[in-house]
């Protein structure tokens, strides 16, 4: 088997794991849709238990830090993170414009998404007097939790480190409790905005899993290779090494 095929069996294999993965959000994502319908709404079990619970522990301290974590999931924060993981995974190609567009494209079709499953599911937020932060619309499912879930996404896709990627991913999940503990959304609402994220990731990647590559030989941006010759060889030049060319004698000085 050559490198080629090995590389192509090696792609497939990955899109094949991320529809996998996808389909599986997918699932549990409809399946938790599915019983709020049939519920109409009301609390799932475990929903009401964690609200009260978080309801009754928030010290100040707690609060404040929950309102801070909670205010970079919306607003513009998310879109400028978005655009900036776009241009740095853009950035070796020299497409940094294309790549943060891309990502605010992926970002903003999610939200599309998410607002009009909102929109459709039509679920209450729990009582106005539980809230310790300002909310709007529907609950299911949780806008904060979807967006920070995308852009966390977004964001380790652009990062190389193990350990930039594990810090975007615990922003997102914290971003998501925040919701909770400050009583706007059911544990409900943030599970299945985290579901919604990974399905639309999981399957923008297993239809495109490199969508901005690095720069062929033959594009017009990609830069010069380092190690290129200066000239293009004669083609009329034989292979191999050069022949060796006798030196001509060396004159003799006559003594007088």
């Amino acid at each position: 088997m050559t490198a080629g095929s090995g590389s192509r069996g090696g792609a497939w294999r990955e899109r094949r794991g991320s529809l996998l993965v996808a389909a599986l959000c997918a699932l549990l994502f409809v399946a938790l849709t599915t019983v709020v319908l049939v519920r109409h709404g009301q609390p799932l079990p475990g929903d009401a238990a964690s609200h009260d619970w978080a309801r009754r522990h928030r010290p100040p301290v707690a609060l404040a830090l929950g309102r801070a974590v909670t205010a970079t999931g919306t607003g513009v924060w998310p879109y400028l993170l978005a655009a900036l993981a776009g241009a740095f995974a853009g950035r070796a190609a020299h497409r940094w414009l294309r790549g943060a567009l891309l990502a605010l494209a992926v970002l903003v079709a999610g939200q599309l998404i998410r607002t009009g499953l909102m929109e459709l599911i039509d679920r209450a937020r729990p009582l106005r007097h539980d809230w310790a932060t300002h909310a709007s619309g529907y609950s299911f499912p949780s806008g904060h939790a979807t967006t920070s879930a995308i852009v966390a996404g977004l964001l380790c896709w652009a990062a190389r480190r193990a350990v930039t990627r594990a810090v975007v991913l615990c922003w997102a999940v914290a971003v998501g409790l925040t919701r909770i503990e400050l009583g706007v959304h059911w544990p409900t609402d943030v599970a299945a905005g985290w579901l919604l994220a990974a399905t639309w990731l999981l399957t923008l990647h297993a239809l495109s899993p490199h969508p901005i590559a690095p720069a062929s030989p033959g594009d017009p941006d990609a830069p010069e290779s380092p190690d290129a010759p200066e000239s293009p060889r004669d083609p009329d030049a034989p292979e191999g090494p050069a022949p060796d060319v006798p030196r001509p004698p060396t004159p003799r000085r006559i003594r007088r």
